[in-house]
């Protein structure tokens, strides 16, 4: 009898180790791209996890990545989990994810550890349990290898952009007066790194000033938006130049450039259309990068003062008129009539001027320019001199840009310095102009 107990247990014993199995249900390995990368391309690093009748918690962390130097990834994000039923139990798959990008050029070896927490499913005599342990599981090792951009193919203006990319360029207005703003927005959309991009921008061109482009913000996702302003000097500047953007092309492995333009300009006359050019809202920037951009309002209808004048005119015209009317009508009392009616216009006038003015209004000011200044073709200190307005002259301001008036004098028309001029509302009055800063 004792024998047969200590049969019975040792058979016991043994089933219950073979239904546990193996202990190993956890597996990790790298997806890297089949091909090599090169220097300064993104691409994304996915970590796959593989577990059989067991659940991970979520929390685990990953040792043993490259330096940042050699190859700059950033925090892993999880994609949606996969599981599946296999027979009696289950199997599931994470993939963890993060962008990455090569630095140096060479092998890259991979050797990771994953520090995890496991809940196994064992099956026992009766029914399965769930054990918990930690470890530390190693993920298959890798590697990884990085090659240099080639020499041969690389434009002159290759911007250091990296990936694939897309060109679009707009220019406002094509129809513009000399000394109006002309704007070249260009956008970039697609994949890639542009972390130390050259931005597109035109180049020398005769009959322009050109200044450097900025970055402006934008709301679409892999998009970046830059703006450069150019002003056309004479009207030989019949188009603006081409923009080109160079970037390299991993996939293929050679070099793109896309050329868009030229751009061509229909000069008009200054007053057949009154252009307010665009400018962004004003916009913030990150912290340490400076304050945003202030906009310029729209400019307003402009109705000219003679037409009020000569409205004005008619109504004294009108008055006198009437006036000797009802006095030669009035026979021997004909002289008090005409004064009573000359008094009655008089009265009539100022409401009779303040409606002309709300039908009428002027935008224009005027103003005093308090020394001997050049008046230019643009808001800008290296546009050429048109006319010379001497110390003490009154001008028509038609259009104010950070600092510069536009203003008109005996049918000339130019841009001054807002310091320049007697009237506080004009422009700056205490701080001198300097060119420090583009007109945008």
């Amino acid at each position: 009898m004792r024998k047969l107990i200590s049969a019975v247990f040792a058979c016991f014993i043994a089933l219950v180790f073979a239904a546990q199995g193996g202990t190993d249900g956890v597996s990790a390995a790298l997806e890297l791209p089949a091909r090599p990368v090169y220097v300064g391309e993104e691409f994304d690093l996915v970590l796959r996890i593989e577990s059989v009748n067991t659940r991970l918690a979520p929390e685990m962390q990953l040792g043993g990545m490259p330096p940042q130097e050699v190859l700059a990834t950033g925090p892993f994000s999880e994609l949606p989990l996969q599981r599946e039923t296999v027979g009696a139990g289950f199997r599931e798959v994470r993939r963890l994810v993060t962008r990455a990008r090569a630095v140096t050029e060479g092998t890259v070896p991979l050797v990771l550890a994953l520090h995890i927490t496991v809940q196994e499913r064992r099956q026992m005599i009766i029914g399965f349990t769930m054990i918990e342990s930690t470890r530390v599981l190693r993920v298959e090792p890798a590697r990884l290898t990085v090659r240099n951009m080639p020499a041969d193919g690389r434009s002159p203006d290759f911007s250091g952009a990296v990936g694939s990319f897309d060109l679009d360029v707009t220019v406002a207005p094509t129809n513009p007066v000399l000394g109006d703003l002309v704007r070249v927005t260009m956008r970039i959309a697609g994949q890639g790194n542009t972390s130390s991009i050259k931005p597109p921008s035109v180049k020398a061109a005769s009959g322009f000033t050109l200044y450097e482009p900025r970055r402006l913000p934008s709301t679409a996702h892999n998009e970046l938006v830059f703006e450069q302003v150019l002003i056309p000097q004479n009207t030989n500047a019949r188009a603006v130049p081409a923009v080109t953007f160079s970037f390299f092309d991993a996939v293929s492995g050679g070099y793109r450039t896309l050329t868009r333009g030229p751009f061509v300009l229909s000069f008009r006359e200054p007053g057949t259309e009154q252009f307010t050019p665009f400018v962004p809202k004003p916009e913030r920037t990150d912290a340490g990068n400076g304050a945003g951009t202030e906009s310029i309002p729209p400019q307003a209808d402009r109705r000219e003062p003679w037409a009020r004048q000569v409205l004005i005119a008619v109504y004294w015209m009108a008055a006198l008129f009437v006036s000797i009317a009802v006095g030669a009508r009035a026979g021997s009392r004909g002289k008090a009539a005409t004064v009573a009616a000359a008094l009655v216009f008089t009265v009539a006038y100022f409401p009779v001027r303040m409606a002309v003015n709300r039908m009428m209004p002027d935008t224009s000011e005027l103003v005093v320019v308090r020394h001997d200044v050049p008046a230019r073709f643009a808001p800008a200190d290296t546009a050429i001199e048109t006319f010379r307005i001497r110390s003490g002259e009154t001008v028509e301001t038609l259009q104010k840009h950070e600092g510069w008036l536009k203003v008109k004098r005996r049918g000339d028309i130019g841009w001054i310095p807002g310091h320049t001029v007697l009237d506080g509302n004009a422009g700056p009055s205490s701080a001198p102009h300097t060119d420090a800063e583009s007109p945008l």
